[in-house]
């Protein structure tokens, strides 16, 4: 929208540039080894490795969400 309305390359390729650094965040912190389920999106994590694993009330929720592919 940034390019497309507003002609604004330099804001859109900082908020592509933010997207890119919380992708990789996401993938490499959020996802983790369930002992049953497998890879899953935590609901949680923190800096020391911990993580907090429930689903949330929204539709969709984050079960639908697929990490076999991340």
């Amino acid at each position: 929208m940034l390019e497309q309305i507003h002609h604004d390359t330099d804001s859109a390729g900082q908020c592509r540039a933010m997207a890119n650094e919380v992708e990789h965040a996401l993938k490499e912190c959020a996802i983790v080894n369930h002992p049953k389920f497998g890879r899953i999106y935590a609901y949680e994590v923190d800096a020391y490795g911990s993580y907090y694993c429930l689903d949330d009330g929204n539709v969709p929720s984050l079960l639908s969400l697929p990490t076999s592919a991340r």
